[in-house]
């Protein structure tokens, strides 16, 4: 499958086109086509969240806008939250930060998310960055911490997207 141009240059044949392609290929090899959406580099059209709930998806992660899930205007799409601010790339590449000063950062940023009583710590890292000898003992550090407190519930995207999914739907939630 080739590489698509940059994916918010498509156009929407081509997009769905590309999807369509993606999909049977993740058919063939998962047990389950995958809930949400990462797009590459973040990049999407104003097409993509339509498209995707077309072919079953419920959420995306490309909006760094929150540190809650909320619903986007396609309906049965939400956003799931992800975050630049503690991405390994965003602050060891893009801003020369140290392993100690990664680890207060993330600290700080889930200290304040307990503090008002909870939300989306999204973490993410790529083990090419911060699985690095010199950065790795920084990540273990603030895992060991983080997943050690007992008002953490260490989980994946798709069970917060499916979480918030069954509140909404909730009679209690109207």
């Amino acid at each position: 499958m080739p590489a698509p141009k940059p994916w918010s240059d498509l156009n929407e044949d081509d997009e769905a086109a590309f999807l369509d392609q993606m999909l049977a290929v993740l058919d063939g090899a998962l047990p389950s086509r995958p809930q949400g959406w990462l797009g590459p580099a973040l990049t999407e059209t104003f097409a993509t969240p339509r498209l995707l709930r077309e072919r079953g998806f419920s959420y995306l992660l490309d909006w760094c806008a929150d540190d809650r899930p909320f619903p986007l205007t396609v309906p049965g799409m939400i956003s799931v939250p992800y975050s630049m601010d503690v991405n390994d790339i965003a602050v060891f590449v893009g801003q020369a930060t140290t392993g100690s000063q990664y680890e207060e950062m993330v600290m700080d940023h889930f200290e304040v998310l307990l503090e008002e009583g909870g939300g989306v710590l999204a973490l993410p890292v790529h083990p090419f960055v911060v699985g690095q000898p010199f950065r790795f003992k920084y990540l273990s550090r603030v895992i060991k911490a983080i997943t050690s407190h007992p008002d953490v519930w260490v989980t994946t995207s798709t069970d917060i997207a499916d979480h918030y999914l069954a509140a909404a739907e909730s009679p209690l939630a109207a």
